[in-house]
């Protein structure tokens, strides 16, 4: 892998030079960049090159705060390491899981991360939701469970595409997170079934599917081999009382 480090928008030579070989990675220097927020992560996800952000710590919080707002909410995907590692310590705080030992050099701080955490509650808690309810998800694909459990009849369907940024199919493929997450969490959100997430082709022109289902995330298997021998018939049976919550 090559790395070349730039600003935004990229010269057309460093964007020819991508295209004769594509093991370059660029490293994009985030304030001193012409663009931001939003229209920074538009541009690279329009662009769809390797990428990744350079960013001092003593960069502006609040104007890291932004940027993490567009990464959160925009209806589009960039696939940037330096955000996912970012938002998922947002989102373990969040659920209140101990990120001490799981994050190395973190580049928020666990008090920067719990002020984004209470000035943007509504923003983290339809995160939570979504990732809290994608053991439903799991129940759907398995046509023959799902023929039994009904989970779109038995709990709340959302049907909204924009309720969380498009951003959110990027934290399944971030090593351990979602495991951690799953295991360690003690978020009470009912579970709730987003249907055009769970349905629709609306994530590039994929499905939910082809991001929940990477190397990084085994819940498929583990649910495969679960309902081997018996399938319940009662929702509530593995879902208790959330169900229909």
């Amino acid at each position: 892998m090559i790395i070349r480090e730039a600003i935004v928008p990229l010269p057309i030579d460093q964007i020819k030079e991508y295209f004769n070989d594509k093991s370059i990675t660029f490293e994009i220097d985030y304030a001193k960049s012409k663009l931001k927020d939003t229209v920074f992560l538009t541009y690279l996800s329009n662009l769809d090159v390797p990428s990744d952000i350079k960013l001092s710590k003593d960069f502006d919080i609040e104007d890291t705060y932004k940027l993490i707002d567009a990464y959160m909410n925009i209806s589009s995907i960039s696939k940037i390491p330096f955000l996912e590692m970012i938002v998922a310590h947002i989102l373990l705080r969040a659920v209140a899981v101990d990120t001490d030992e799981v994050l190395f050099n973190p580049f928020l701080t666990n008090e920067q991360v719990d002020k984004y955490i209470e000035t943007r509650q509504d923003q983290v808690a339809k995160w939570v939701h979504f990732i809290d309810s994608t053991p439903l998800y799991l129940i759907y694909m398995f046509k023959g469970l799902n023929e039994v459990l009904e989970v779109e009849n038995n709990f709340n369907v959302i049907d909204e595409a924009q309720y969380t940024g498009y951003n959110i199919v990027n934290m399944f493929n971030i090593p351990g997170f979602y495991n951690l997450y799953m295991t360690s969490c003690t978020s009470t959100t009912p579970m709730s079934f987003f249907k055009p997430q769970f349905t629709e082709y609306m994530f590039k022109g994929k499905s939910f599917f082809e991001y929940f289902n990477n190397k990084n995330n085994h819940s498929i298997s583990m649910l495969s081999l679960a309902i081997e021998d018996k399938i319940p018939v009662d929702p509530k049976e593995i879902f208790g009382d959330i169900a229909n919550g």
